[in-house]
C-alpha cells in the first residue's frame, strides 16, 4: 500500500493534476503517455525534478548508485582519466547530475589519478536542482569547485571530452503502446474521468516506422511496452556534438529481443515513491517518479545515425569489475584511491561492490554502453566483458 502524502504535498500535486487536466481537454481529450510523463516529470515549478522535492537518497524515493557510496564514481574516474589521457586537455560533460553526488565523488578521484579535466560541466535546466548541486560540490569537493561550470545546453561548436549520463536515459518520456488484435500496435495515452487519470487508447496506428521496429519481435494482441524516442533523440544530439571523446551512459534495461520479450507483457514502466516501486503512474502526479527501462538495440542505432561508432556493452557488474572496483575497495578507505596489498575492504564497501555488480541486484539489469568519436583505443571498462553482438546489426 502507498502511503498518502501530506496536505502540503498532495496540494501540490493536485496544483499539477489540474494543469494535466487543461493540456488533456485542449487536446480534444487525449494526450500520449510521453506529453503527460513530460507534465508529471519536469512542468517548470510543479513536475517531480523541476519542483526541488527530496527524489534522491535514504530520504528520498529511490537510490541511485552515486549515493550508496563513492565506489562508482571512482571506476567512472578510472574510465574517463583513461579516456582523457589519450585525448589530452578535454572536458566532462554530466548530464542528469541529480544531486551532485556523483561529480563531487569522481573530481577527487580524477585529482589522484592526476587526470582532471579542463572542466566538469553539468548541464541542468532545472534551477532547484543546479542550486542542490552546488551545495553538494561546495560541502564535498570545495578545492575544485572551480572546474565544474554549469549549462542549460551544449556549446554550438561541440566539445572534446567524456560526455557521462548515469540513470538519465530511463527519465526521459516515452511513447506507450498496446498491440490490437490484427497485430498493429496503437498508442496508448492519457484521458481524465470523473475518478481521475486513465489509459486510453487512439484509434490510428503507430507509423509504419515504428511498426517495422516491432514486426521481428512478433508480439501477441494484448501486449503493452514504451519505445523511448526521446532518449534516442537526445543521444543522436548529443553524439553530434561530440567532435572526439567518449560518450558513456548507464541505465537499466536490455537488448532489443529481450526488451520486447513475449512474457514481458505489460512492459517495463515503473514508478518509485517513498523507497518502494510500483506502476501506477498517475498516482498523485509530480510527487513520484517514472521511468521505463532503455532499448539499447534503439539507442545504438541513434548512435550510429550521428556518425559514432560502438565501442562497448556489458553489465554494470562486469564493467565496474573491469575497472578495478575490487582494487579499488580493498584499500578500505573510500578516500584512498591506492589500494593496500594487506588491508581487507570494509563492511560499508563490500555492501557497496554487492549492491553495485551481483546480478540480483544492480549488477545484471543495470548496463553500460559506451560510443565514440574519432576515439579508436579500447575502453578498460568493457575488456572482461563485450555484449555489442546481442545489440543485433547496426547500419
Amino acid at each position: 500500500m502507498l502511503s498518502e502524502p501530506t496536505a502540503e504535498r498532495k496540494l501540490h500535486s493536485d496544483l499539477l493534476i489540474e494543469r494535466i487536466r487543461r493540456c488533456i481537454a485542449d487536446n480534444h481529450g487525449w494526450i500520449g503517455f510521453d506529453q503527460f510523463m513530460q507534465q508529471a516529470l519536469y512542468a517548470p515549478a510543479l513536475g517531480y525534478y523541476s519542483a526541488g522535492l527530496p527524489a534522491f537518497g535514504r530520504f528520498g524515493d529511490f537510490v541511485t548508485a552515486p549515493h550508496l557510496g563513492d565506489l562508482l564514481a571512482r571506476c567512472l574516474a578510472q574510465q574517463c582519466a583513461e579516456v582523457l589521457a589519450e585525448i589530452g586537455p578535454g572536458d566532462i560533460i554530466e548530464f542528469g547530475a541529480g544531486s551532485g553526488r556523483l561529480a563531487a565523488d569522481m573530481l577527487p578521484a580524477l585529482e589522484a589519478l592526476g587526470r582532471l579535466p579542463e572542466r566538469y560541466c553539468i548541464v541542468e535546466t532545472s534551477a532547484a536542482l543546479g542550486a542542490r548541486q552546488r551545495a553538494t560540490i561546495a560541502a564535498r569537493c570545495a578545492s575544485l569547485g572551480e572546474r565544474v561550470h554549469w549549462l542549460e545546453r551544449l556549446p554550438e561548436e561541440g566539445f572534446v571530452g567524456v560526455a557521462l549520463a548515469n540513470e538519465v536515459l530511463d527519465a526521459m518520456p516515452a511513447i506507450r503502446f498496446e498491440v490490437g488484435a490484427d497485430g498493429q500496435a496503437q498508442a496508448l495515452g492519457v484521458a481524465c474521468g470523473a475518478d481521475g487519470f486513465h489509459w486510453a487508447k487512439l484509434v490510428a496506428p503507430l507509423p509504419q516506422l515504428l511498426q517495422h521496429r516491432l514486426a521481428e519481435c512478433d508480439l501477441p494482441p494484448g501486449y503493452r511496452s514504451e519505445m523511448g524516442l526521446r532518449a534516442e533523440a537526445w543521444v543522436r544530439s548529443v553524439g553530434e556534438k561530440l567532435n572526439r571523446g567518449v560518450m558513456l551512459l548507464l541505465d537499466y534495461g536490455f537488448p532489443r529481443h529481450e526488451f520486447y520479450h513475449p512474457q514481458r507483457q505489460q512492459g517495463t514502466l515503473m514508478c518509485h515513491y517513498r523507497q518502494m516501486a510500483h506502476d501506477d503512474p498517475f498516482f498523485h502526479p509530480g510527487l513520484q517518479d517514472i521511468s521505463v527501462h532503455i532499448d539499447f538495440t534503439a539507442i545504438a542505432h541513434a548512435a550510429r545515425e550521428a556518425g559514432m561508432t560502438l565501442a562497448g556493452f556489458a553489465s554494470q557488474g562486469a564493467f565496474l569489475l573491469s575497472l578495478g572496483v575490487l582494487d579499488l575497495a580493498a584499500g578500505g578507505d573510500e578516500s584512498n584511491s591506492h589500494p593496500h596489498p594487506h588491508r581487507a575492504p570494509n563492511p560499508s564497501l563490500a555492501q557497496q561492490i554487492g549492491t553495485l555488480t551481483l546480478p540480483h541486484e544492480m549488477g545484471e539489469l543495470f548496463k553500460a554502453i559506451a560510443f565514440s568519436r574519432n576515439y579508436d583505443r579500447p575502453l578498460g571498462g568493457f575488456s572482461l566483458q563485450d555484449r555489442s553482438g546481442s545489440l543485433g546489426s547496426l547500419p
